[in-house]
């Protein structure tokens, strides 16, 4: 949950001069326009004229600006393993931009030379303190596998999430960070987790609204030629690269009439654990019971634990791992984890005695913990396939 990531601050001065540029050259052009058109209608023949209308009609045609389409590309974000088909798409558009909460220029500037091969990946993540050389493939961090996709493409990047500065960052960071005391009653914790998931969601809600704003500005910017590098262009292509929680930004821009596609990394696709499935509830207006909650807290201990003691031995598909704490999740009832929490109520911790009596319950519904990737794929039942593409 916790996502700290590079909004470049607004210039409204840098922006105005900007548009005030894209439209002191379409009047440049609708002079030499009208100007050609008087000359040559003054002194030259018919056929002469006809190349004359066709010519403002060209002129007419290119103020509608470029056709542009946005695609949004839905898929975890976690390890250099959820880069699986994102690096492909990266190499088809014209502008990226990646979810990246709480950015800042610097950030921004870095990505971009990334982009233009004027800055190494491996050598800044080595200064950093992590070689990339010595991590297995797919177990390097999320945002240095995204760092080596772009790099060298001299594909545009941009970002259109929540800034660093920006108050709904704050407010954000705060309520993302916020630990909850597993150990309190049980009845208590479900209440507390219940009016988190639903003031989480709210706030993802205006989250959504901002990374809209900034996309239809961005569009506005592209539709004018404001972006010395691609102006000119009869077709630009936006790729956005969302997690699971925000489908809401691609029906937005649908319900808009927007021109615009999704693809998920792979389908059928899995909307997040089950902490993240209680936030989406909340987002699309569900029920939200108490079970749905219990399930999610569950959840959260078992990717706490798993994720630290288990996961790593076995594989780095984040997917995989959601797909498999929620078959865990799935298979306990209400009662069953309100018999795990009161226990860890009494010995305010979870302690390994918890934990295996979780695994002993598990055991009893037939859940064993794979000793492979590959096992651990049949034991969820993982037959997946690249996304197809969704108008």
């Amino acid at each position: 949950m916790k996502e700290n990531r590079p909004e470049q601050p607004k210039n409204t001065t840098q922006e105005e001069e900007r548009l005030s540029t894209a439209q002191e050259g379409l009047a440049r052009r609708d002079f030499l326009k009208g100007t050609l058109a008087l000359a040559l209608g003054a002194s030259i023949p018919a056929k002469a004229k006809e190349a004359a209308a066709f010519l403002e009609s060209e002129a007419n045609e290119n103020k509608e600006g470029p056709k542009i389409e946005i695609e949004i590309f839905y898929g975890a974000h976690g390890t250099g393993k959820d880069i699986e088909g994102l690096a492909e798409k990266i190499k088809g558009c014209d502008v990226f931009i990646p979810e990246m909460f709480g950015e800042n220029p610097k950030t921004v500037d870095l990505f971009q030379r990334f982009s233009e091969g004027t800055a190494s990946p491996h050598e800044y993540f080595k200064k950093g303190g992590t070689d990339l050389e010595g991590i297995k493939k797919g177990f390097e961090p999320f945002w240095a596998a995204l760092a080596m996709a772009i790099y060298n493409t001299h594909k545009l990047v941009v970002i259109s999430d929540v800034p660093v500065g920006h108050p709904l960052h704050g407010r954000l960071k705060h309520i993302s960070e916020f630990e909850f005391d597993l150990s309190m009653p049980f009845e208590k914790l479900i209440s507390l987790r219940r009016r988190w998931g639903y003031e989480f969601a709210n706030l993802q809600k205006e989250r959504e609204q901002l990374i809209l704003r900034r996309i239809m500005h961005l569009k506005k910017e592209l539709a004018q030629g404001a972006i010395p590098r691609l102006r000119g262009k009869d077709r630009i292509k936006i790729l956005v690269f969302l997690g699971a929680a925000h489908t809401g930004v691609y029906h937005e821009l649908k319900r808009r009439g927007e021109n615009v596609s999704r693809q998920f990394s792979r389908m059928p696709f899995i909307m997040g654990g089950m902490d993240e499935n209680t936030t989406r509830h909340f987002l699309f207006g569900k029920k939200v019971s108490d079970e749905l909650v219990a399930r999610g807290l569950l959840g959260t201990i078992l990717w706490a634990t798993l994720s630290e003691n288990y996961f790593p031995a076995i594989t780095a598909d984040t997917h995989l791992k959601i797909m498999f704490i929620r078959k865990i999740s799935d298979a306990f009832s209400f009662e069953e984890i309100k018999t795990i929490f009161d226990r860890i109520h009494e010995e305010k911790m979870i302690s390994g005695e918890t934990m295996l009596t979780i695994g002993k319950m598990m055991n009893q519904k037939g859940l064993t913990m794979p000793e492979s990737e590959e096992t651990m794929k049949k034991a969820v039942g993982y037959d997946y396939k690249w996304g197809i593409k969704e108008k």
